[in-house]
């Protein structure tokens, strides 16, 4: 007897299992074999016990609609059972044959890698030595084998463990514009050869310190770049960072970017390059180099913090290749604007470099004042009265800068020039010259001392009109 108010006793879990059983059970029987074959897949995915308590009242059900058709049901019920026992050996078979390949992968690249690094060493050494241009070529040709046999051994580790699932990542705080500032001077060197230059745009608004793997994110980049600068015989290659918006966590939106003026990727080709072991085809073959393992680990290696890569047609041909991914930004210290209160006067003929340039200057606080040409930034210098004047050199004869570099004197302007990584040098006298593509932080410290160095210079008449 209950109290008034008390909840009612709960109805057995089992009386509804029996009950739900005998229904399926009694609609299999009217529906088919077929249709009794789904219920059964369903049942056993959810419930043991559920599924053989439908067998049991099938088989007495069936037994009373359709006679001997009832064990039809019961070996339909154990071949269902027979296949998903194979099929989840088939499962451990596979996973236990993957593990198998991967340590052996792991074990064989770890004893190819250490007597390489023995070769490379002693090619190092010998390099030191006094030797003819013959044998410093052939030791040249050791040391690049060397890199790339190590480098497909590197691709094919990482692969293994993106495979096996033990790839991690390892997050720390790092500042992401030195970051693309390096790659940009590593690829410069690798078509220091080649009439191509490369480019390094970074967002003003990007934090100046994020949270990630920026060792992973490193490889992404070089992977993509190296392959724009493979791929390039002519022209640039644009790696930029650019942040496209913020997330509800306070995340950074980032994309990082590498966009070139090669032939570009096929669109029938851009969903399989990303594939292992793929290597271009059409215009790209022949070019290719390594294992074609590049792409496909970086893919993976975006999706391990849960971003993405695609391929695009870039402005004007070529291929633009961007990785979009959230960060985290970290804490640090006010921003530093060096320039705060200077005027530089920036004489460039690229639009996308001098857009580049300016940008990061008026970011650090300058008034940039920008032109095309000389003659034009001779004016500026002359109305202006610039603390520095930096020149963008794209071999312009040193008639043709002579009124730029005799305004900049006239002005009190310190003179600083920029020219492509491996290239030739403007010829003009006390000339301080850096590297194409700049690090910011070199060519701002650059400016400020160029600009300190032609104040002290002014005699203090000079220095009172200047201020004026």
């Amino acid at each position: 007897m209950t109290t008034q108010g008390a909840p009612a006793p709960a109805r057995p879990a089992a009386r509804w299992r029996v009950l739900r059983a005998t229904a399926l059970a009694t609609v299999a029987c009217v529906l088919g074999s077929n249709v009794l074959s789904l219920t059964y897949a369903l049942i056993d995915s959810f419930d043991e016990e559920m599924l053989w308590t439908t067998i049991i009242l099938t088989t007495f059900i069936s037994g009373v609609i359709s006679g001997p058709t009832c064990w039809r049901f019961v070996r339909d019920a154990e071949r269902l059972r027979a296949a998903k026992a194979e099929a989840e050996a088939a499962n451990r078979r596979a996973a236990a044959a993957d593990r198998a390949k991967s340590a052996f992968l792991a074990n064989m690249s770890h004893e190819i890698r250490t007597p390489m690094n023995g070769v490379l060493g002693v090619a190092e050494l010998l390099n030191h030595t006094e030797l003819d241009e013959r044998q410093r070529s052939y030791v040249g040709v050791i040391k690049s084998s060397g890199d790339a046999l190590l480098k497909i051994i590197d691709e094919v580790l990482d692969l293994s463990r993106i495979e096996a699932g033990r790839m991690e990542l390892e997050p720390a705080p790092f500042a992401l514009r030195e970051l693309v500032e390096d790659v940009g001077l590593l690829i410069a060197a690798r078509v220091a050869e080649k009439p191509v230059e490369v480019l390094v745009s970074v967002d003003s608004a990007l934090p100046d310190r994020l949270v990630g793997d920026a060792g992973r994110l490193r490889q992404i980049l070089v992977n993509l770049a190296g392959n724009a600068a493979r791929f390039t015989d002519e022209g640039h290659v644009l790696i930029s960072a650019e942040v496209a918006g913020r997330g509800r966590d306070g995340a950074a939106r980032l994309i990082l970017a590498v966009e070139d003026t090669g032939p570009g990727v096929p669109e029938g080709q851009r969903e399989r390059i990303f594939g292992a072991f793929v290597q271009a085809e059409g215009a790209f073959a022949g070019k290719s180099a390594g294992a074609g393992l590049g792409l496909s680990i970086s893919a993976s290696l975006a999706a391990l913090m849960k971003g993405s890569i695609r391929v695009e047609e870039a402005r004007g041909g070529g291929a633009r290749f961007a990785m979009e991914v959230s960060l985290p930004p970290a804490p640090s210290p006010p921003r530093a604007r060096p320039l705060a209160g200077r005027c530089v006067a920036l004489l460039s003929a690229s639009p996308v470099h001098g857009a580049i340039v300016e940008a990061l200057l008026s970011g650090a606080g300058a008034d940039v004042r920008r032109a095309a040409e000389p003659l034009a930034a001779a004016a500026l210098l002359a109305d202006g009265r610039p603390d520095a004047a930096l020149l963008d050199w794209r071999g312009e004869p040193p008639g043709a800068l002579r009124p730029f570099l005799d305004a900049a004197a006239e002005a009190g302007a310190g003179v600083l020039a920029l020219a492509r990584f491996g290239g030739p040098e403007p010829e003009a006298p006390g000339l301080r010259v850096l590297s194409r593509p700049a690090p910011s932080r070199a060519l701002l410290a650059a400016i400020v001392k160029a600009a300190a160095t032609a104040a002290a210079a002014r005699p203090p008449s000079a220095a009172r009109a200047h201020r004026l």
